[in-house]
């Protein structure tokens, strides 16, 4: 599987780039978007999840925006918030195992589809765009 490997400090996350409508640097457009409002951020036309805010990582630079791809185009675009791509890689499926069941008990463990430990033993999430969609769905709808 291709996927864009983003780093947030201790460990890796990777987004499937058959996920993946457009990758764009964050600009000053973007900037406006009031970050302190939560992990989901509604605009005009646009949803904004932030995948910092996901792990607690406020004080961390937004570097690139990925929109989502919306087959349906239900809701405008989703675009996530992260620090930077920092390269493009393959994952054999092979090499992914399913979310320890110890991890399933915390918020942002439902966003991920599967862990990597790489050669030197760093962690690496594989997220679920689907599961952000579905997410952001819910909250649209309280």
């Amino acid at each position: 599987m291709q996927v864009f490997l983003c780093s947030f400090g201790d460990y890796s996350v990777a987004i499937p780039m058959d996920s993946i409508s457009s990758l764009y640097l964050y600009t000053k457009d973007v900037q406006e978007i009031d970050l302190s409002a939560g992990m989901v951020i509604h605009g005009e036309n646009r949803t904004f999840f932030s995948l910092l805010r996901l792990f607690n990582l406020s004080h961390e630079n937004i570097r690139h925006c990925i929109i989502l791809k919306d087959p349906d185009n239900i809701g405008g675009e989703t675009v996530l918030l992260i620090t930077r791509v920092e390269c493009e890689i393959n994952i054999p499926d092979d090499e992914i195992y399913p979310v320890p069941a110890a991890l399933k008990n915390m918020q942002f463990s439902m966003f991920f589809a599967g862990i990597k430990f790489d050669l030197n033993g760093n962690l690496i999430l594989l997220l679920n765009p689907e599961q952000i969609k579905q997410f952001i769905q819910r909250e649209l709808t309280v």
